[in-house]
């Protein structure tokens, strides 16, 4: 579903608006992230797939910045804490993550000395965060300003109306991109990979139009899948009450 989605198959190939105003969009918001770079960057490497002409590939840093993370020295107590503070994630976290595509808590806080003591940026409600190591593609949306430890290459869209459309795709790539990893101890993406990973930029009313696909489908793939239970259920009931008649007979 995904696959199709992002080839542009469960969309019209006419949607209103076009891509240059999506580019124009995105470059109107990019200069109010700090540190950005307002330069033109173009992706040089191998497609994935085709998508539809009315479509552009771009680099992920076209789109958004690529943030890591950082985690303070772990001998210091009065860096953390399971009280809430500074939300701030882990690999792990994202492994156990099981409410959804956004997430606002790991495990762990950080408390205001240790959010000092390290270089983990502050990232917004909206950023796309994505493991890059231990595991690779756990994907979610932050629910709220939160940092990350070193095991994360997650982006922040320029426009944060992109962040669905972000999340799904990453969501699609991560496979390819954990099967592109790197790493003797275990395999890890860089910053730089993420960076320059391409993503398809379809118009603003089609990236619109892809979330509220996959979203639906998703939902009626739910839906059919507790049908089956309930099936599956009921099955088994009568199962073991025709047994039952049968042994009192």
């Amino acid at each position: 579903m995904l696959d199709l989605a992002f080839r542009g198959r469960l969309t019209p190939l006419h949607a209103v608006g076009t891509v240059d105003d999506a580019l124009a969009s995105i470059a109107k918001c990019r200069g109010q992230l700090p540190g950005a770079d307002s330069g033109r960057i173009t992706y040089e490497g191998g497609l994935p797939f085709s998508v539809p002409e009315a479509w552009v590939w771009r680099p992920l840093r076209d789109v958004g910045a690529v943030v890591g993370g950082a985690t303070p020295p772990t001998g210091v107590a009065g860096y953390f804490d399971e009280k809430p503070g500074h939300v701030w994630l882990t690999p792990a976290d994202m492994r156990k993550h099981r409410r959804g595509k956004f997430i606002d808590r790991g495990d762990r806080y950080l408390t205001s000395q240790g959010a000092k003591a390290c270089s983990a940026q502050r990232m917004p409600a909206g950023s796309v965060v994505f493991s890059s190591r231990a595991p690779i593609g756990h994907v979610a949306i932050a629910a709220c300003e939160l940092r990350t430890n070193q095991g994360f290459k997650s982006v922040v869209p320029y426009s944060m109306a992109m962040s669905d459309f972000v999340y799904w795709y990453l969501c699609h790539a991560a496979p390819r991109i954990d099967a592109m990893a790197t790493g003797t101890t275990f395999k890890e993406v860089s910053g730089g990979f993420m960076s320059g990973y391409p993503i398809p930029v379809p118009p603003i009313e089609t990236q619109a139009q892809i979330v509220q696909q996959i979203e639906s489908l998703l939902k009626l793939c739910d839906q059919l899948d507790a049908a089956l239970a309930r099936r599956d259920n009921a099955q088994t009931r009568i199962a073991i009450a025709l047994g039952r008649a049968l042994s009192d007979v």
